[in-house]
């Protein structure tokens, strides 16, 4: 068998372990699964002793492996969506103060970002209700949309503070990217459900 087959072990004289890795990996398996109770509660009691050397583990995987952990986070939700949101409704119920203050500080550490969020979870209700078309996105994508009207109003060019659906949902229109544009209050609220609908000066029409 190739030796590249074989972990290290410094241990010994050829400096190879005696097993190939794929027995490793095997054997530890068996160890885990016939030994599972035991080593949860070894990790537990590690874990509650000293819980920082577990974090930095965690920290240093997830930094390596970034794409496949969002993948797997993302896939884990889509499969369990029903079991994890029971499991944050009941964790809110016993603890809603820090709940309410992991909330705020992840807020204040990414202001923009939970801007745009709380944006596009607004239009998802609204289409929902209306029963229009959606198409899915994502906060940063929604940000590289406003970004590219340079967030400032589509219809007056003024600092943008709202999101606009050109087309209206109440008239119809799509929850879609292609759909949405920066807005300032005013203008928003002036140009309201009415379609179709041509600003008076628009600095991108």
């Amino acid at each position: 068998m190739p030796l590249d087959r074989f972990g290290r072990d410094k241990n010994r004289r050829d400096g190879l372990n005696p097993w190939c890795k794929a027995c490793n990996a095997a054997n530890a398996r068996r160890h885990g699964q016939a030994n599972r109770e035991a080593i949860s509660a070894k990790r537990k009691a590690q874990y509650a002793a000293d819980p920082e050397p577990a974090r930095k583990r965690v920290r240093q995987y997830t930094k390596r492996n970034a794409q496949m952990v969002r993948a797997n986070k993302r896939r884990y939700y889509q499969e369990n969506r029903g079991r994890h949101a029971a499991y944050m409704a009941d964790y809110y119920r016993r603890d809603p103060r820090r709940c309410l203050d992991i909330i705020a500080r992840a807020k204040a550490k990414k202001p923009e970002y939970y801007r745009l969020v709380s944006a596009a979870s607004t239009t998802v209700r609204r289409a929902r209700f209306r029963k229009v078309q959606q198409v899915p996105f994502t906060a940063a994508q929604l940000a590289q949309r406003l970004a590219y009207y340079g967030n400032r109003c589509w219809m007056c060019g003024a600092p943008a503070g709202t999101v606009d659906h050109v087309k209206p949902i109440v008239a119809g229109g799509p929850n879609m990217l292609a759909n949405l544009r920066p807005a300032c209050p005013p203008c928003n609220s002036g140009k309201a459900g009415r379609w179709p609908f041509q600003p008076k000066a628009s600095p991108h029409t």
